[in-house]
Formats: C-alpha cells, structure tokens, sequence
C-alpha cells in the first residue's frame, strides 16, 4: 500500500509543470548582478522588492548557478530603469528553496509595488570566477601546476641560484638545455619567486646523475608567463633525450630591501598577495577589477620585487580598500616597469566601487631551513608551535606571546591568517622542551626564526604551561574608522563636572578632576566627536573574551566586552607630545548600521552578543558619554586627534595599518576647526609622537649608527624609539613609537 502511495505521488509531480520558465539579471555591469527578472507565460516581468531579503536572493543566485549571494538590492537606484510591470510580489523564502517560485508569494501578476520597487541581487563568484589562475601550454594542457625548485647554495635563507629541477608524477627531473633563452630564465625565476634573472654565458650546468630524467626539452617563453608549464616546449611531459647532456642552470635576482612607495598590497595572509593599492598626490587608493588580467597582476608582483603573478583576483577578494578608486580598465602590454605605465582610463576616471578592488597573489621565494610544525590540535589549522633545532624539535614559550607572532606561525605555514594566539598547553599530545623563547614579531615577518627571541642556548619561560600555540583561519575583519564622519562631528563643549559622576568614577576625565572639591561650580572642556566603525573585511569582528569574562559597570549599569576598544589622543602639532588622551570602552559594539543588502547581526539589546558584520558599522555618537577627550588642563592651540581602533592587536584583522585616523585641529577656546582628516597609513605600521617628526611613520629598516633595524629599538634612548627616514645620521628625524 505504502509503495502505492508513493507512485501516485511521484506520478502527481511528474504532472505538475513549472510556472516560472526563465530568471535572468538585468542592469548590471557584471553578469552576476542586476534587477531580477522571471520568465512566465512567455513574458518577462521583474520581481518586487516587497519583502526580499538575503534568503530569497540566495535561492535566485543557486538558481542562476553561483554558490550563494553576496548582498541583495532594493529599488531603482543600484540597476537603473523604473517598471510597472511584476511577476511575484511578498515572496518569502527560507533559502533553501531549489527555485524562487516554491517560496511564498502572491499570485503570479498580483502586486501592489511602485515602479522603482525592483528586487535585485549580487552574487557570489565561483573561486574560478573571481581568481585568474595560470593556464598551461596546448602540449601541456593535463598539467596544471609543476614544482620547480633549484639544486644550490642557500644564502641568506635562500636558494637564488643553481640547476633546475622540475617534479612530475612524484619524480624529480631536469630541464633539457637545448635552444634555452634568457626569457625563458625570466619566466622561471618568476616562478620561484624572484623579479628577475641574471645573465649568464651559459645555461648549461653537468650534472652527475648516471639516468638522468628529462621532463622538459626546447622551451619557449615569451616573457608574460606565470610559470613554466605556460611556455611552450616539446611536446607531452614524458622522459626526454637530451642531445649534448646537462642541465639548465640558472641565476635569480633577489629582491631589494627598500621596497617601492608608490604601489602595495594589503590584507592578504602572506606579504606577496593582496589588494593592490597605489598612491598618486599623496593619497593612497585602489585599481578596479575591470579586465584586469595576469598580465596586470605581473605587473604589480615584478615591481614589488615578488617573482610572477600565480594569480589575479577580482570582486574584492581581499576585501574592500578605502579612499578612492585610483585607476580603471588598466591594459598591460607586459614589459611595463609600474602599472602606472600601463594604458588606463585616467587617474580617478571610473565607474567601479570598492566591490570591485583588484588584487594579486605572487609568487615569493620559499624559505630554507625554517622548520615548523603544529601538533596536537584537533585540525591542520590549529596547535602547539613546534620548531627545529640542533637535530629535534621543541616548543616555543608563550611570555609574550600574541597575535603578531601568530600571525607569523600561520603565514609561515601557508595556512592563512590567525585569529588567536594561544598561551596556554590547550592542545594534546606530548609537550617537548621548549627551545625557543622571547619571540617579538612584527606584523610583516615571514618566519618566526626572522623575528626577535632569546639565543636559542639560553631560552627562559615563567612556567612550563606557558606553551605557544595558534589556531589559523582563512578570513578575518577588517575595520576602518570613518575619517569624514569625524571631521564633521568634532566640537567642543564645556560640562559641568557634577554630570560628569559617571565618567569620574571609571577614570575617563583627566587625572586633574579627582582634585576638584566642589563638583558644582566646576566645568570641564571636552573635545567631542563621532566615531563610526566600518567591518571592510570578510569575517565579523568579534571581542577578545567572552561574554563570562566581560567587566560589568556599576555606574553606567553595562557591560565592557573590551575594556579599551578605541584610544583617542590629542597630540601637539608642533612638539608632538601628547597633551591629553582618552578612551572607549565597548560597551556596545553592534551593527548600528549596515551598507544596503547587508542585514544587522549584532544587537546589544539582544542576546546576539556583541560584534559588527561585514558591511556594516558601529557608531559611536559624540553625544555618548565618554565621547571625547578631556582639554581642560593646557591652552588654546594646533593639534592632531589620534583615533586608534583595536589598539594593541587585541582583536585579529587582516590589516591592522588602516586602524588610526588622524585630524588637524585648531583650538580657538569656544570653537574649533578641523581639517585634513586621513587614514595614518604607515607602511610599517607604527605611527609615532614626541622626538621631531611631527608623529610620521617609523620607517623599517632604518639605519643607526650602521646597524639596520628593523623595528622600535631603545639602542640610546631610555623609551622605544624610531628613525622616520632611512638613515638617520644623515636625516637625524626621529618619534617615540605607538604601542
């Protein structure tokens, strides 16, 4: 009877035809956006905005074949063109839906919409979509990748120079010297990671194999080529005679230290891929992801000094830049030194946002010798730091130990990003004697061994639970303060002390008004401003500890999740010394607001917890209490407002050097003016005060009494100091370091 029941049903719905014949997108610049339009009695109508929200818009993206939706859009503004004619109104969708015709909605041509009511979508790419990888050769065309690597001296902790193999089907070969070029030299130190190639007399290296196998035979690269397997060359990759014998030997050119400074790339997990950013008059923005290609991307890697482009990104991948949109429809030839060489539109001429940021992935040299490890974590991505020396591993000790050094651990082991640094033994297995200890890294070191530690013979810990350990992860946040927003918020207001008990008793006045006797007649000058938060990355911004170890305030009947999530300092423009600072406590860090077809996460009057989603923004009003920073106790004068997010790395991001805005301020008593409102974007990240540089960037390296330093250092000085040029006998400018 059951097995009755269940041909009837499937007989009913073999029966039933689909109402819903065609979807298409129209109106966008791309083909994964645009107004949505469906197919229904051979006619094509939209679909009104009445209710559409992310779920609908991820069952029209599956529909259309892309994984999920990025953001859904809302009337005429976004896809352009106004309409009275409508397909299906009040749709209601769980998001699970194989087509947008089984959510709810009303009947087919029943509306009540306006003519800009159209529902549209952007979806998400496919990897293949978004990401340009290397194509191979016609007669290579089953091998996507080769490893290459070179049989050499390490020098410096690479190999630069030697004869080259190449490995297929688990078995290393040579590269047949036969009719080999200097482009074809080019190519494969692009490939290893490095800019350029040597000349050489001769290319043809003996070799002491008694079989040698030869992979490849008769290479021809015209120079554009990401990787070997790109050229051209003789034939299938089966072993090779090689006339005359040999092999192809090659000499790399390294990378310069002084990097250049007009062309960047940020928040991606390695120093070698991200969002491309250049400068032009000062101002640092981004390129559009219009036909934007290898040979653009070759570009950018060749003159940062990385070898070729293994990849060119689009739609953002590296999440949104700021500031503007720089250069449009670039066209590479690829013989170009700077991109900035190559034929575009014009500075600023364009019609991207920052959806559509460019970035690349290059190829960088592998390091030699640096041995690590990650052991007893529940997956691949996460553990107890483990390093070699002396013939055997051993741990790192954890004094000191933060999200800088793991940031490095997981970038050394081409695992992402961190999100946390671990300090504590949380992971199984058996704990080894730890051989490493007093590890300093900055946020641009590749390898744990490059940052500051202890001599290896002479490591200290406070206790042997004191185990580094890290937990690696593809995406973080990225947050950005809002520089325009503040300029037009900064005022000044005077408050008498008696409404001020709250911030009184939590310390966010100067030391000065716990001197004050009679609160009454007592007024305090506060400089006040907004301050609105942006998450431009690809993962929520979370606080540090949990709800459990948040600090509740008496006074203000709340709880602090981070008990500094902002720092304000108002620094003197002339001396540079601080002459006041404040802080923020997150009280409530939630989405106030997001970008459109974002929807709001976080609530702090709900139990979402705290936090700000991708696309959206935490605002703090300057009408918040403790808004500001107090100026009673020094006179008129110019200043800098120093607004730091995230001080001290607490929170992992992708990028920590778009985290500091700075604003000039003119202090006339009663009023105030400010302008000149930026993101401090040090390239080393570490902005300063004090000494004579009126707070520039430390530049690392920097070279002191003829040591090169690649970080603050208290070498002559009783504080951690920088130099703010390249050298400072020569220069002699200088700044106390932030954090």
């Amino acid at each position: 009877m059951a097995l009755l029941w269940y041909i009837c049903v499937a007989l009913l719905l073999a029966g039933v035809t689909s109402a819903l014949t065609g979807i298409r997108l129209r109106g966008g610049k791309h083909l994964y956006e645009g107004r949505i339009e469906v197919e229904h009695e051979g006619q094509w109508k939209a679909i009104c905005d009445h209710g559409w929200n992310k779920n609908a818009a991820r069952v029209v993206c599956r529909m259309l074949g892309y994984p999920d939706m990025l953001r859904y859009t809302k009337g005429k503004d976004r896809f352009g063109q106004i309409t009275y004619d409508y397909w299906l109104d009040d749709i209601c969708c769980r998001g699970d839906e194989e087509s947008i015709e089984q959510c709810e909605h009303r009947d087919w041509g029943e509306h009540n919409c306006r003519r800009y009511n159209q529902a549209g979508v952007v979806c998400k790419l496919h990897l293949s979509e978004s990401v340009t990888f290397a194509e191979p050769a016609k007669s290579m065309s089953e091998v996507l990748s080769m490893k290459v690597r070179l049989q050499g001296p390490i020098v410096d902790d690479y190999i630069s120079e030697g004869v080259v193999q190449v490995e297929h089907e688990g078995k290393w070969g040579y590269i047949c010297p036969s009719q080999w070029t200097q482009l074809n030299s080019y190519v494969l130190c692009g490939q290893l990671g490095f800019p350029n190639a040597e000349k050489l007399e001769s290319h043809t290296e003996t070799i002491q194999d008694v079989e040698p196998v030869y992979w490849l035979d008769q290479v021809t690269c015209k120079g554009w080529e990401a990787s070997i397997v790109s050229c051209d060359n003789n034939h299938d990759l089966t072993p090779k005679q090689c006339e005359g014998g040999g092999a192809v030997r090659i000499e790399c050119t390294r990378r310069r230290e002084d990097k250049p400074l007009s062309i960047r790339l940020r928040s991606g997990a390695q120093m070698s891929e991200g969002r491309v950013e250049i400068k032009y008059k000062q101002s640092w923005g981004t390129v559009c992801d219009d036909h934007w290609t290898l040979k653009e991307a070759h570009i950018v890697c060749r003159s940062l000094g990385f070898g070729s482009a293994a990849a060119a990104t689009r739609a953002a991948h590296y999440g949104k830049g700021v500031g503007k949109i720089m250069l449009d429809d670039v066209h590479c030839k690829g013989s170009e030194r700077s991109i900035t060489e190559c034929r575009h539109h014009g500075w600023y001429k364009t019609n991207c946002d920052h959806y559509e940021d460019a970035g690349v992935k290059c190829h960088a040299p592998e390091l030699q010798g640096h041995q690590i490890r990650l052991s007893g974590g529940g997956n691949p991505t996460e553990g107890r730091v483990e390093v070699f020396h002396d013939g055997k591993w051993g741990t790192v000790c954890a004094d000191g130990w933060g999200i800088e050094e793991a940031m490095t651990v997981c970038r050394q082991l081409n695992l992402g990003f961190a999100s946390k640094a671990v300090v504590e033994d949380n992971f199984g297995g058996e704990v080894l004697q730890v051989i490493l200890s007093g590890v300093q890294c900055r946020v641009d070191a590749i390898s744990i061994y490059k940052c500051e530690h202890d001599e290896l013979e002479n490591t200290t810990c406070s206790s042997k639970g004191r185990v580094a350990g890290v937990v690696c992860v593809d995406a973080l946040p990225d947050i950005v303060p809002d520089v325009e927003l503040l300029r037009k918020d900064i005022k000044m207001q005077s408050i008498p002390l008696e409404y001020l008990r709250c911030p009184l008793e939590e310390n966010w006045l100067s030391e000065s008004a716990n001197n004050v006797r009679n609160t009454r007649y007592h007024s305090r000058r506060l400089l006040r401003f907004s301050v609105k938060t942006e998450n431009q990355g690809l993962a929520d911004f979370r606080p540090k500890f949990p709800k459990s170890e948040w600090q509740w305030h008496k006074c203000h009947k709340h709880y602090h999740s981070m008990e500094t999530f902002t720092t304000y300092d108002l620094i003197g423009k002339e001396s540079g010394e601080k002459v006041a600072q404040g802080h923020k406590a997150s009280f409530c860090l939630e989405d106030t607001k997001c970008d459109p077809g974002y929807d709001k996460i976080f609530n702090c009057s709900e139990e979402g917890g705290q936090g700000i989603s991708p696309g959206c923004y935490d605002i703090y009003n300057w009408k918040i209490d403790c808004q500001w920073v107090d100026c009673s106790d020094f006179s008129h004068g110019t200043f800098y407002l120093r607004v730091h997010l995230n001080p001290g790395n607490q929170v992992a991001e992708s990028d920590f050097r778009n985290n500091v805005a700075k604003c000039s301020v003119y202090d006339y008593g009663n009023y105030i003016v400010t302008s000149k409102c930026r993101i401090e974007d040090c390239d080393s990240g570490v902005d300063t005060h004090g000494g004579n540089s009126a707070g520039n960037c430390c530049v690392f390296p920097f070279l002191y009494k003829r040591k090169l330093y690649h970080d603050c250092t208290m070498d002559g000085f009783t504080l951690k100091w920088c130099s703010t040029t390249f050298d400072f006998k020569k220069d002699g400018k200088w700044g106390l370091c932030y954090n």
